[in-house]
């Protein structure tokens, strides 16, 4: 979350910006009276990211299994998405990795809860059961927009697949499957009336579709593209059918029938995507069972183990442990621990270091506070350590969707340019921008670029930011930071 210099009046839109997720983190911060960045990206990540393996633990064992299975279940779901890094859209890459992320914590937190709290209101219809998917599904919204069209979808895939669970008879089925949708009044509100309000958001020509995957193989290949992905997706739900017992194994195969049969196939895909947005069709494969199937797969072969010796469950488990463990060393590793062939600094997940370095070498040279305009490695990492330093352009993709807010794309594109100046793509046309985004926003406090762009003392480049005030400058790692005094 980024604080983005309008170089006015404050953006203010209908269709964007923050979701309850951060507001609520807001009302945290102020009552805490801590940094909400601090919030943000420390308190809520841990909150979060411990919930994970409690919520696949609590799935886990909605499948009949044992508490020592389920939590073997739980760790090796942990353990493989972090080895699931490979795309952007892996599943690996929004779970530990982006879990301070709201449609993170939708996939890696509310879904599997969501499927969870589904199967006990199958199993033990009642109030109770019925006010926990309703206060689910609200809160999802809240975590992800995209919630209010995927918790629907999902839901009719489940409340069919049911039939093969608990539900003792058709009329029984057809009672609790009615109360059961009930539950997603708010979300199929909230959906209609963004669909009916905001109808233009579905045009193809939308700033917000720019870059986007526009192909159903490409929205495929985005999640599931990976070899590693494609190894244990095939691995854990061939596992997991032969494993399970019966009736699992009936409603799994319906889970996975149901969802390629209505929304995930070739032919009806395309479709959905129209109906939809080209920007929330492939999170539709988080409704897959995956990487449910892994800890199914393996908390079976714990409970097949056990019933011989409990010996040879731990056998596994250590077993488990170093082999997953050791698949983060290969310099091809798919590991979120990895970028290329180097393990990134202190093990962090790779999200928190991308460019940290960066940013941290700008803090430390202390730039007066104000709205600084730089390179995208600064832009992006820096906003993540303080809010002293508006950015007038963080993420390209958004700066797009704001200024179109305004009709005004050609701002836009010249702070692209000038950014783009900055990092090293010397041409006159995004030189001629970065002189005319500096003339537009007298507020512009400092200037951060790449060394190479003022290499050798840059005697023109010197020369001209120091005719708009630009007159100091500190050299920061291999940046270099241009600074306009006050007064």
């Amino acid at each position: 979350i980024h604080f983005v210099d309008s170089g006015g009046d404050p953006f203010v839109s209908y269709h964007f910006g923050s979701f309850p997720f951060e507001y609520s983190q807001g009302i945290v911060a102020y009552i805490t009276q801590c940094h909400f960045l601090t919030v943000y990206y420390f308190f809520a990540p841990a909150l979060f990211g411990g919930m994970m393996p409690l919520v696949w633990f609590y799935l886990i064992s909605r499948f009949d299994f044992r508490p020592r299975a389920a939590i073997t279940g739980s760790f090796i779901i942990c353990m493989c998405l972090l080895l699931i890094g490979e795309q952007h859209g892996s599943f690996g890459n929004f779970a530990f990795n982006r879990i301070f992320q709201g449609k993170a914590v939708m996939f890696s937190v509310g879904i599997p809860l969501f499927v969870a709290l589904s199967m006990d209101f199958f199993r033990w219809p009642g109030k109770g059961n019925w006010l926990y998917l309703f206060c689910a599904s609200v809160a999802m919204v809240g975590f992800s927009t995209s919630a209010a069209m995927l918790l629907p979808m999902l839901a009719s895939v489940l409340v069919i697949a049911s039939c093969f669970w608990y539900v003792p008879n058709v009329r029984a089925w057809l009672l609790r499957g009615f109360f059961y949708l009930c539950t997603l009044f708010y979300p199929i509100l909230y959906a209609g009336t963004f669909l009916l309000m905001s109808p233009e958001l579905l045009k193809s020509d939308n700033p917000i579709y720019r870059h986007r995957l526009t192909t159903y193989l490409a929205n495929v290949k985005n999640v599931l593209g990976g070899p590693v992905v494609i190894i244990l997706v095939a691995a854990g739900t061939t596992l997991a059918i032969l494993l399970l017992q019966k009736r699992q194994r009936r409603f799994l195969v319906a889970w996975l029938g149901l969802l390629f049969l209505l929304y995930l196939n070739p032919l009806v895909g395309p479709i959905v995507m129209k109906l939809t947005r080209q920007s929330v069709f492939w999170r539709l494969f988080y409704m897959l069972p995956f990487p449910l199937v892994l800890g199914l797969s393996g908390a079976a072969v714990v409970r097949r183990l056990e019933n011989k010796s409990p010996k040879w469950g731990r056998i596994f488990l250590v077993t488990i442990t170093v082999l997953l463990l050791a698949a983060h060393l290969p310099s091809s590793s798919s590991s979120v621990f990895r970028r290329g062939p180097r393990v990134t600094k202190f093990g962090m997940p790779r999200y928190k270091v991308l460019n940290l370095r960066e940013g941290r070498s700008v803090l430390e040279s202390s730039p007066p506070p104000g709205t600084m305009l730089a390179l995208q490695e600064v832009s992006r990492s820096l906003p993540m350590l303080t809010s002293k330093y508006p950015q007038l352009l963080i993420r390209p993709h958004a700066i797009y969707i704001w200024m179109d807010q305004r009709s005004a794309m050609d701002k836009a594109v010249r702070r692209i340019q000038a950014q783009a100046f900055l990092g090293g793509r010397m041409n006159k046309e995004n030189l001629e921008s970065l002189v005319w985004v500096i003339r537009q926003n007298p507020q512009l406090r400092s200037i951060v670029a790449d060394s190479r762009v003022a290499g050798a003392g840059n005697r023109y480049l010197f020369g001209l930011l120091k005719n708009f005030g630009f007159a100091e400058h500190m050299l920061a790692d291999n940046l270099v930071v241009f600074i306009r005094p006050t007064g």
